[in-house]
């Protein structure tokens, strides 16, 4: 299913609406009882393609659930703020106050992670900073930090759907 940034965002604060609610309705449940309604809700929505970790932090503003390998496809435009010299997700894009994407648009596979660092970007350079760049591919994983106010504020990695191999990193290196 195909969609822009902003239509995830919604459906996300919708998941973490269940989510939290399913967790919050333990009271009268045992420590073992709990350790496996808590197993029971992770797999409910993994069943429905949602796979998450939720990361509580002493400083509220930081506190975040992580959405890992979402089942959304993005299409959207985004305004680029920078690009990296090295490694992965090198174009960073700015939608709005409260939503930033990272963007790869190689196609990167997660068994090659351990490279990911020494990927030259230079092949990005002709990318202007404050220029539109239309972007699609799928959500490697977004953190979604609930506490900070207005609406929250959303951090998406987003990489070319398919994937990226070690054959591509050495052909980049070599050009």
């Amino acid at each position: 299913m195909e969609s822009d940034v902003r239509s995830v965002t919604e459906e996300m604060k919708n998941y973490f609406a269940q989510i939290t609610r399913d967790i919050n309705n333990n009271a009268s449940l045992t420590t073992i009882q709990n350790n496996e309604y808590q197993k029971s809700i992770i797999n409910k929505y993994k069943a429905e393609g949602i796979t998450y970790c939720i990361s509580p932090n002493e400083d509220i503003r930081y506190s975040r659930i992580c959405f890992q390998s979402p089942p959304w496809d993005i299409n959207d435009v985004g305004t680029i703020v920078d690009v990296s010299e090295k490694g992965a997700f090198p174009l960073s894009l700015f939608i709005d106050d409260n939503i930033s994407v990272r963007y790869d648009p190689r196609k990167l596979n997660d068994r090659d992670s351990s490279i990911w660092i020494y990927m030259d970007n230079r092949k990005f350079i002709h990318i202007k900073k404050g220029s539109e760049f239309e972007f699609q591919g799928r959500i490697t994983y977004c953190d979604y930090y609930y506490n900070v106010k207005p609406n929250g504020r959303y951090e998406f990695y987003i990489t070319e759907k398919g994937g990226w191999s070690f054959m591509q990193f050495i052909h980049d290196l070599l050009q």
